[in-house]
């Protein structure tokens, strides 16, 4: 006997992926189950009512069905916006969301919760909502929230000992270190190593205040060469993270 199971989701889309005709293949991440997989029916059809649930920068109440026992993937049949956040894309917020969605789409393992993550997301997709987000904000942005994604997956950086001070980076010793171990370290002077911490320290929703310094694109950078080092996936693609560097 085929037995169905429901469950009541709350998630923000990853990834849409066009599948047969009209349906298409929604990848969430939710807050109960981590990133999962799901069938829409008819989402690309003109008129379909789901397509407003799923737009990008949007939270999403949703219910899904699926067969006990089988690999079939879980069917949608039901979507609520609970929360829209990013309703304009300019002034860099599109790009930011764009590398936000692919990165946490690499570096999760499917169907894992991860509620730390969740909220992260959500923080960093109400920074992009707001009014005084401009381009000049993404870098510290990028910085800011990939650290704390490096703390919700379970490698965050080590803060250096002293500030004032110069420091090496390295990636096998989880983060500053007074002396260089290898010839792949990297070399910050003071007020790299001050930025680095101040930025770092503060939450999402203060990013937007902090005024750029030209060294910031140097810092995003590092973090993501850390991220992707403790990851094993590609997060600089010229695709997503130069184009908004650029």
């Amino acid at each position: 006997m085929v037995v169905r199971e429901e469950h009541q989701l709350l998630g923000v889309v990853l990834k849409a992926q066009p599948l047969g005709e009209a349906d298409s293949l929604i990848t969430w991440f939710t807050r109960e189950q981590g990133k999962i997989r799901t069938v829409v029916a008819s989402a690309r059809r003109p008129h379909s009512r789901l397509q407003y649930a799923l737009m990008p920068g949007t939270t999403v109440a949703f219910r899904v069905t699926q067969r006990t026992g089988q690999n079939n993937l879980a069917k949608l049949i039901q979507a609520i916006p609970v929360e829209v956040y990013v309703r304009d894309f300019s002034e860099g917020r599109g790009l930011v969301l764009q590398w936000l969605q692919e990165i946490i789409f690499r570096a999760t393992p499917d169907e894992q919760a991860n509620e730390p993550l969740f909220g992260l997301l959500q923080e960093t997709l109400a920074v992009l909502a707001r009014p005084d987000f401009t381009l000049i904000s993404v870098p510290v942005v990028m910085f800011g929230v990939m650290k704390h994604l490096c703390e919700v997956l379970g490698f965050g950086i080590s803060e250096p000992v002293d500030l004032g001070t110069s420091y090496y980076f390295n990636m096998d010793a989880g983060g500053f270190v007074a002396s260089p171990t290898s010839g792949d370290d990297w070399f910050l002077i003071t007020q790299e190593v001050d930025r680095f911490v101040h930025i770092g320290r503060l939450p999402i929703a203060q990013l937007v205040g902090v005024q750029p310094e030209p060294i910031d694109e140097r810092l995003a950078d590092l973090v993501a060469h850390f991220f992707e080092y403790h990851t094993e996936r590609m997060v600089r693609s010229s695709r997503l993270f130069g184009a908004i560097l650029q």
